[in-house]
């Protein structure tokens, strides 16, 4: 009995020798200066040495210390680094790809998030390509106390597992709620969407008393467990008594778009 606690003790110790062992792995690595190979501790100041350098070389290591460090901290300032690094040096494909592994797989809240943030970052000076299209008609008499049929269809140049279609706006001139004009029907509408392929999605609308309307409608498209994409089309309804008119706004252009006679007064 005594020799079987004696050896019960010796696997302990020796399993946490290990464990002590990976930990100085996960917070060391090799530090070359002058020709000698020196060790040096990871950490948010070595961390920001990588930084100093802005050489897109280090980024691999970056990606090291963000999987294999055990220090949150440290962790997500090697994100904000190697994300700086990759814009400054226009290498954003570089990292975009291990952002979103671990965006989305990574256990640690703040460290994900973190993730998130960066791909964020780099998505506002990186835009992504448009991968899809949003067009709309108007079908229906345009007046006060009518019923009109927004019809949009939704395009991608993706398959896409799920689009999201839905009016995501109803404002009336003048006033911060729409209190004249109402969603008649389910929104949003979700469809898987083929590329090249179209899906139609309708909207109905009740119009009430005359006046100004916006209504604002988006495609969404998931482009994968991180990357999403929204398009959205901007309908102006002028309401009157007996008639009315509409216009759906154009493409954003870099040009002012030319006013005409069918545009609304």
């Amino acid at each position: 009995m005594r020799k079987a606690r004696l050896r019960t003790v010796a696997a302990a110790l020796v399993a946490l020798a290990a464990i002590a062992a990976l930990a100085t792995v996960l917070s060391i690595r090799p530090w070359s200066s002058a020709g000698e190979e020196k060790a040096k501790e990871v950490d948010a100041g070595y961390v920001s040495e990588l930084h100093m350098r802005l050489d897109p070389k280090d980024i691999p290591e970056l990606k090291e210390i963000v999987r294999l460090n055990p220090d949150g901290d440290t962790r997500a300032r090697a994100i904000s680094v190697m994300t700086d690094i990759a814009m400054r040096k226009n290498v954003t494909e570089e990292v975009v790809d291990f952002l979103k592994g671990i965006a989305s797989d990574e256990e640690d809240a703040a460290v994900r998030s973190h993730a998130y943030a960066n791909l964020d970052l780099i998505r506002e000076f990186y835009p992504l390509e448009t991968r899809g299209d949003l067009s709309v008609r108007v079908e229906g008499e345009v007046k006060e106390g009518s019923s009109i049929t927004l019809v949009a269809t939704a395009s991608s140049s993706v398959d896409i597992g799920e689009a999201t279609v839905g009016v995501k706006r109803l404002a009336q001139d003048g006033y911060e709620q729409p209190v004249d004009i109402r969603l008649d029907s389910g929104n949003p509408i979700r469809f898987p969407l083929k590329a090249g392929e179209t899906r139609e999605a309708s909207f109905e609308v009740y119009l009430g008393k005359e006046g100004r309307y916006l209504i604002l409608l988006a495609l969404t498209l998931d482009l994968d467990k991180v990357d999403s994409q929204t398009i959205e089309k901007e309908v102006y309804l002028a309401v009157g008594k007996t008639a009315g008119i509409f216009e759906v706004a154009p493409e954003e252009t870099e040009a002012e778009p030319e006013e005409t006679e069918e545009s609304l007064p």
